[in-house]
């Protein structure tokens, strides 16, 4: 089981757009339909994809698929040879240390949605 946290929210104010917004949400109907996924849309603008018995390949291409949609975007630029990804944030949710960091950011995330 894992979680991938897309960070929308990091994308300019033009490209959070809520019809943007929707359009990467249901860039992950073909997972939800097919696989034990879920995808939830934060107030924010993240999506927060979890998924079970998900071949990761397939969560990748959908978490591609949405990349392309804002490939203009200062947020998917990459410095040549880095490794970090400032879109999505990946958690291996049977991994201790990975859960723990997964449940911080989404109590962060919640306690955030509640001073909104």
């Amino acid at each position: 089981m894992y979680a991938v946290h897309i960070h929308l929210s990091q994308l300019r104010a033009s490209n959070r757009q809520p019809h943007f917004i929707n359009i990467a949400t249901k860039s992950f109907d073909g997972l939800i339909e097919n696989f034990e996924a879920t995808a939830f849309a934060l107030l924010n603008a993240d999506v927060v994809l979890i998924c079970r018995n998900v071949p990761v390949d397939d969560a990748d291409a959908a978490v591609d698929k949405v990349r392309s949609l804002f490939s203009e975007d200062p947020l998917l630029v990459v410095e040549d040879g880095a490794f970090e990804d400032a879109f999505s944030t990946w958690f291996e949710l049977s991994q201790p240390e990975d859960f723990s960091a997964f449940l911080t950011i989404a109590n962060d995330l919640a306690v955030e949605a509640q001073r909104n």
